[in-house]
């Protein structure tokens, strides 16, 4: 069969198979509970991957807090076995990386875990090091496009994007979302540059890429340890809360600096481990993460601060959502409204407190706030804002799930205040955003070592304010490399600059036997 025909084929299989879940999503929200039913669309979703089985991670966020004794449902879309059988894994990886795989792999395990654009088999370098190696399923960016021809009844289990929505809008919001997941260099260069989160959010752990073995069909990452998220059911309270507040600062840090929101929180997208006691939280894929305007942000910003002040002027919020993206001559009208909704939609972050979102009772307080007014809202909103708001309910969903005491205000003052010291920048050339002012400084000195084999072959310490001229204290040779590598000096050095070059880690670098690791301390 030719390559045009079988594409026809695969095409109208999968507008079948659309068709089938779309029968059965229906009945679903109808009210039935045919168990028969519902197993079938977990099943549906599962097996087409995608678009439908994104929506079924999303769904499977409501069972983070679930019994154990509760059947798995939705939660079993998040990871599975492999779709793929290892001879058909290792000529996509040959083909992509050229040479065969036991040139760049010294082991690759026959055993990888599935997910909705490809899979994960886990993998050791030659120099060593264990990794994660992801590859796209065949044919998968066919069965994207045809996904978002049926995006309409696709959303039916969030209550449908059919009524009012700009259908063209949401459609090119979520196809540009996807066609970056495609592209698994894109989703490197993502990963470089919110590593420097992992500097500064405390028990938080980002994967390195491996550029020598990645391209656009194959990202390889170092492999994180952990497990599934149910395993800290068995942690204290006090673990359970530093998980959180390892969450709610990865979330306000990819905000207000990074401006890359990871907005892919289902649980396989996580790893949770104790070291020594103490947790850390792996974020494992950026495939789907959202880039935010400085426009945006900043409206965000004064958005939060005028409702932490319990401010009740009406033209600053409208002027807040406005700039937002929300479309004015829908919010206009409820514009007397704007403060109470913001009120309660914010909040969590008011209270000085640990918030209990068991009292929070969202919809029916917003339904009172709102009354006639409540589809403006739902309309008005920009399609982009779609993924920051299901990166906000992945976060309340695991705030629910650890049951922990943990203030979110504290925080939000924090990333805001370090947001707002350093809003005032420049940009110079295809450097990062720089500080005007600088903040004070935090560490004492910058510590760089080299290893080669595990074993020391260079030391330097340097005094603490030379953080802020890190590329200079590089050799000429490993600064070259690390450019070609992709790891952007200038970045790591603005992010430590705004945090006020508190000590931690700046950066690792691998190549062959050597390994490179720089911070401050």
């Amino acid at each position: 069969m030719s390559t045009r025909r079988a594409r026809v084929a695969g095409a109208v299989k999968r507008g079948a198979q659309l068709a089938g879940l779309s029968a059965d999503l229906v009945r679903a929200r109808a009210g039935a509970t045919d168990p028969a039913v519902r197993q079938r669309i977990l099943d549906r979703l599962g097996g087409l991957h995608g678009l439908p089985q994104k929506i079924g991670q999303v769904m499977s966020l409501g069972e983070l807090d679930r019994d154990d004794s509760v059947e798995v449902g939705f939660s079993s879309l998040t990871e599975s076995g492999a779709a793929l059988p290892l001879a058909t894994v290792q000529a996509i990886v040959e083909e992509a990386l050229g040479g065969s795989l036991d040139q760049h792999f010294a082991f690759f395990s026959p055993f990888g875990i599935a997910a909705s654009i490809g899979q994960v088999h886990r993998a050791t370098l030659h120099d060593g090091r264990s990794v994660a190696v992801k590859i796209q399923y065949p044919g998968i960016g066919d069965a994207v496009g045809l996904d978002l021809g049926a995006l309409e009844w696709l959303t039916l289990p969030f209550g449908g994007l059919g009524r009012g929505f700009d259908m063209a809008a949401y459609r090119q919001e979520i196809g540009s979302m996807l066609a970056g997941e495609l592209d698994y260099a894109h989703e490197a260069t993502t990963l470089e540059r919110v590593a420097p989160l992992a500097t500064y959010v405390p028990r938080l752990e980002i994967p390195e890429v491996v550029r020598s073995h990645s391209n656009a069909r194959v990202l390889t990452m170092t492999w994180l340890a952990g497990d599934a998220f149910p395993v800290t059911r068995a942690w204290s309270l006090t673990q359970r809360a530093q998980t959180l507040d390892t969450l709610v600062r990865f979330f306000l840090e990819s905000v207000f600096d990074a401006r890359l929101l990871h907005a892919d929180p289902h649980a396989g997208n996580y790893r949770f481990r104790l070291e020594s006691g103490r947790p850390r939280v792996g974020v494992i894929d950026f495939g789907c993460t959202k880039a935010l305007s400085p426009s945006f942000v900043d409206a965000l910003a004064r958005l939060f601060r005028l409702a932490l002040a319990n401010d009740e002027r009406p033209a600053e919020y409208l002027a807040c959502f406005v700039d937002l993206g929300f479309r004015a001559e829908l919010m206009e009208p409820m514009a007397a409204r704007l403060p109470a909704f913001a009120g309660i939609l914010l909040d969590p972050w008011k209270d000085s407190a640990p918030f209990d979102f068991d009292r929070w009772e969202l919809g029916p307080r917003m339904s009172e706030a709102l009354g006639e007014f409540r589809w403006n809202v739902r309309i008005a909103g920009p399609a982009e804002a779609i993924f920051v708001v299901r990166a906000w309910q992945g976060l309340v969903a695991y705030a629910r799930a650890l049951h922990a005491p943990v203030a979110l205000r504290p925080l939000l003052e924090t990333a805001l205040g370090a947001y707002e010291r350093a809003r005032t920048t420049v940009r110079t050339g295809s450097a990062a955003l720089q500080p005007a002012v600088q903040a004070p400084l935090g560490c004492e000195f910058v510590k760089i070592r080299v290893t080669e084999h595990g074993n020391p072959k260079v030391t330097l310490t340097f005094p603490g304010r030379c953080a802020d001229t890190l590329e200079e204290l590089m050799p000429d040779d490993l600064r070259s490399r690390l450019a070609a590598e992709g790891t952007d000096l200038a970045a790591i050095v603005a992010a430590s600059a705004r945090r006020g070059h508190v000590p931690g880690l700046l950066f690792e670098s691998h190549h062959n036997a050597q390994h490179v690791r720089v911070w401050l301390e």
